[in-house]
């Protein structure tokens, strides 16, 4: 009990619960935190909510985001709340729920890296290596996959299409999913 103050209740029983799982043999589902760095601004902005313990709030709560429907609810909540959200928070609303699929589908990070959008593998990743390696091959050399787990789509694109390009590249990696998986 000595250890909680020091790492905090949250996490000392998540340890406690990775411990219990390996103890027993379980898998131990590796808690993926996908980062999004592809220089589209996506934050909630203190004119729109000035209360920054409320906005760290909102924050973790779309954070924890889990299903689709969601990311709806909890717009329509800020709405009913604070009024229609400006655009940087419907951006961060759609990045949170791309952040959501990505860690869905074992993708650690989507960073623009010069001209190409770069999504990071997880070894998790539920994405079949034989669906992968198909869907880049059917890419006809626009994709490509390196020997450490990055998959490579140039683009030109930037801020709104740059999310479109990474929401479509996602579902084309989701369709690669078994099926009640």
């Amino acid at each position: 009990s000595g250890h909680i103050p020091a790492v905090g209740f949250e996490i000392y029983t998540q340890m406690m619960e990775q411990a219990v799982h390996e103890l027993r043999g379980e898998p131990v589902e590796t808690d993926l935190e996908p980062e999004i760095a592809i220089g589209v601004p996506a934050y909630i902005p203190d004119s729109y909510l000035d209360d920054v313990n409320q906005r760290l709030v909102w924050y973790k709560r779309l954070a924890a985001m889990r299903r689709p429907e969601e990311r709806v609810l909890l717009a329509e909540e800020m709405t009913d709340r604070y009024g229609p959200p400006p655009p940087l928070v419907e951006t961060l609303l759609e990045v949170m729920d791309l952040r959501r699929r990505m860690k869905a589908l074992g993708i650690e990070e989507a960073r623009l890296k010069g001209p190409k959008l770069v999504l990071l593998l997880h070894t998790s990743t539920p994405i079949p290596p034989d669906g992968l390696v198909g869907f880049v091959a059917a890419s006809r050399g626009r994709l490509s996959v390196t020997p450490d787990s990055q998959l490579l789509l140039p683009t030109a694109a930037r801020g709104g299409a740059l999310l479109d390009e990474l929401r479509g590249l996602l579902g084309s990696l989701e369709g690669l999913l078994p099926r009640g998986g």
